[in-house]
Parts: C-alpha cells; structure tokens; sequence
C-alpha cells in the first residue's frame, strides 16, 4: 500500500480526505516536522516507507541520491492554495 507523506505546503487537511478515499496518508505537521528542513522530511519518509508529496520539486530532487525509494510525487500547480490543491485529489 503507498503511504503518503504531505509536505507542509499541503493541506493537512487532506489526510482525512484520502483516507475516505482509501489512501494512507500524513502531513508532516502531524508527525513533528513542522518547519525541519526538508533532508529531515526525506529522511523521515525513507525510514517509514512514505512518497513524499509536495510542490518544493527543487529541494527534494537534489535529495533523490539514494539507490531505493518509496518515491516523489511533486505538484507542478505551486501557486495554488492549500485549498485549491483539493481538485486534485479528487477532493470537492
């Protein structure tokens, strides 16, 4: 099953939405990484088996220097509001 990491440029919000969806999903503001650099979010979602989702391309593609990984999906809407990111979920 993929395990959602939600980067704090998305909503937290979303989490309970995905899990209605059938999705796993966490923000990093409910798992204690609000404002830790992002090595720390990567670290954080390697060692728990989650895809980092976010819109911050540049700072996690430098990061991508390791052999296996659970993956990035990256948001290529970065102006988009926290609430604006919902469509894209399939969320109303």
């Amino acid at each position: 099953m993929t395990r959602l990491l939600l980067d704090e440029h998305i909503s937290p919000a979303l989490v309970r939405k995905l899990g209605e969806k059938g999705l796993y999903a966490e923000a990093v503001a409910h798992v204690g990484l609000s404002g830790e650099p992002d090595e720390h979010i990567w670290n954080y979602a390697l060692e728990h088996d989650f895809t980092v989702v976010t819109t911050n391309a540049r700072n996690f593609i430098r990061l991508l220097n390791v052999e296996v990984h659970p993956g990035l999906i990256v948001l290529r809407e970065s102006g988009l509001t926290r609430d604006e990111h919902r469509p894209h979920f399939g969320i109303e």
